[in-house]
């Protein structure tokens, strides 16, 4: 494929990838529209900005849901938007789904890109392409395990290079800890804050170290009085409830681990478990893992681009890409 694109639009962002010229487009997936006239005003970050501040006559939308399009309009709207940022003309495209997406979703999402002029799209399975774009696939006949924790989705598979052995994409991701913390502020410090912030307290405090005594201050709306306060969190505070994701995940893996004949998971207990995706930025989450499942945690140095730069790898490979693409039978 001498001219192709990579596209990995999740619940979150929106990654795109030129041959020849790498990623090229980093963006939330994200678009603000007028509630009166309905027009767009704003795409990508310039939107997800504008999300909570209760702007006259302005919504904020995200067209992504739990790795799939969940308003299609929109959806078209935005890609058109990123695909003419990137002076998009009718390439192929290698396109990341979710682990186990059935032939009608991929006849749904197919159709919704011929809409926007892309008539020839190979579709792959996130943790497939994980692999690629963490170069541990390449040059090796063995089992992977990967766990990619995205925003809207995490995909628990275990891949070879024909594919995905096992897996499971559930619809758990960073969106869902920045829902857990607003609520623990909320029901623990009487203070209601916005996902914005939510999220802005998950990087900056995120933290699987139980003596990690980092403080950030948020604001955000006394529940009692309906005035603005501040209040100064502690890393301590944001550690229950990203356990409580982490755990449910972890949960899963042992159960897709339990499903892999001895000598396949043999052979993970010696490679390890890699870990892709935003969230696995959280400090400590290696030893955590590690502690947990009691087998090595290898996270990708890019952890968030490990999807969209293996689209972009296999752009490069036909006959790999042939043979990994998902059927639409």
């Amino acid at each position: 494929m001498k001219n192709a694109v990579a596209l990995d639009m999740g619940s979150s962002n929106t990654y795109i990838y030129k041959t020849g010229m790498g990623i090229v487009l980093e963006q939330p997936s994200a678009v603000a529209l007028s509630r009166e006239k309905g027009k767009i005003k704003a795409l990508g970050e310039d939107a997800k900005k504008l999300y909570g501040m209760a702007v006259e006559d302005t919504e904020v939308t995200f067209p992504v849901f739990e790795g799939f399009i969940d308003n299609v309009p929109l959806a078209r709207q935005m890609l058109k938007g990123y695909f003419d940022k990137i002076q998009y003309f009718h390439e192929d495209v290698v396109m990341s789904v979710p682990c186990g997406t059935d032939s009608d979703k991929i006849m749904s999402i197919d159709k919704f890109l011929r809409s926007l002029g892309v008539y020839n799209v190979a579709f792959v399975e996130s943790p497939i392409l994980t692999a690629y774009g963490m170069n541990i696939m390449a040059d090796s006949d063995c089992p992977r395990f990967i766990i990619n924790l995205g925003g809207g989705t995490t995909n628990i598979s275990a891949v070879s290079p024909s594919g995905v052995i096992t897996g499971v994409s559930i619809n758990l991701g960073g969106q869902n800890v920045d829902s857990m913390l607003a609520s623990f502020i909320e029901n623990n410090f009487k203070l209601k804050i916005g996902m914005l912030t939510a999220e802005k307290l998950k990087i900056q405090l995120g933290s699987m170290y139980t003596n990690d005594e980092l403080r950030y201050v948020v604001n955000g709306r006394d529940v009692i009085t309906g005035r603005p306060r501040p209040l100064s969190v502690e890393a301590k505070d944001v550690y229950q409830p990203l356990k409580r994701f982490f755990d449910l995940i972890i949960n899963v893996a042992e159960k897709i681990m339990a499903k892999l004949p001895p000598e396949a998971l043999g052979e993970i207990n010696r490679t390890g478990i890699f870990l892709s995706g935003g969230m696995s930025k959280i400090v400590g989450l290696q030893e955590y893992f590690e502690q947990k499942l009691d087998v090595k945690t290898i996270i990708d140095d890019n952890p968030e681009y490990s999807n969209v730069s293996g689209a972009g790898y296999l752009c490069t490979d036909r006959k790999l890409l042939n043979r990994l693409k998902l059927n639409r039978d």
